[in-house]
């Protein structure tokens, strides 16, 4: 009776063990990763590769934390608006860290610091009438514009960071505020010589800080292991040779 018993007891864990071996574990499902599409930060070269600062760094990252990532480009407003509704994992999209937008995302340690600046044809800003500004929906610029309206400046906001400079380019607005290192990929790309830095950067009022990964809060898991890869980059040198490829001075 006992030697039946540990019998079928054994056979019961040959079979369980059998199951177990056999039973493949479930992969994670890949993560949706948001990249600004704007020069020097992300876009397609001609094999269709996604290249850019953020576009590679957005890579390597998803290498470290062994996760397999589809990336999409998009505006700055899509990205914003995907983490909020939940259609996207991860956005590597220039983001600057606000107490606003703590209580909506989760996000990484910071990849890169930020400030402001205007830039304009400083030959032909306007004297007799508003200055048109460019920004983008949804960026600490335009509210900065609606919080500080004033008679002397209109604000035009478009979603697409190409249509800004081209509108720069035809003279529909006179002045364009974005983040310096959006800034400089503009001008680097321009060969026209026409546009500069107008005015000094602008470090108060929201419009400077940290950048950093914002992060699905359905995704908040990600963010050690996120932070942890985003270290290694910086302690082997990998950061500071993307930051080597795309920029002539230390963003971090």
């Amino acid at each position: 009776m006992v030697r039946s018993a540990v019998l079928a007891f054994l056979s019961f864990g040959t079979l369980l063990a059998a199951l177990c071996a056999t039973t493949p574990v479930q992969a994670a499902s890949p993560l949706t990763v948001g990249i600004l599409s704007a020069p020097v930060m992300g876009y397609r070269d001609a094999n269709h590769q996604v290249m850019g600062f953020e576009g590679e760094l957005a890579q390597q990252i998803c290498e470290r934390i062994k996760r397999q990532c589809i990336f999409v480009l998009q505006p700055f407003s899509t990205n914003i608006s995907d983490i909020r509704q939940g259609r996207i994992d991860l956005a590597f999209s220039n983001i600057l860290v606000t107490e606003a937008r703590s209580r909506e995302f989760v996000f990484s340690e910071r990849y890169m610091r930020s400030v402001s600046y205007y830039v304009g044809n400083p030959n032909t800003q306007p004297k007799y009438r508003s200055t048109r500004v460019a920004v983008i929906k949804g960026s600490v610029h335009a509210f900065y514009l609606q919080q500080n309206h004033s008679a002397a400046m209109e604000a035009v906001v478009y979603t697409d960071i190409s249509d800004i400079y081209a509108a720069l380019k035809r003279g529909d607005v006179d002045l364009v505020l974005l983040s310096t290192i959006l800034q400089l990929g503009f001008l680097y790309s321009d060969e026209s010589g026409l546009f500069d830095l107008i005015g000094n950067p602008i470090e108060s009022s929201g419009l400077a800080g940290d950048i950093a990964v914002a992060i699905n809060p359905a995704q908040k898991q990600l963010k050690p292991d996120i932070d942890q890869a985003l270290r290694s980059l910086l302690t082997d040198g990998s950061f500071n040779r993307l930051n080597n490829k795309y920029f002539p001075f230390n963003i971090y």
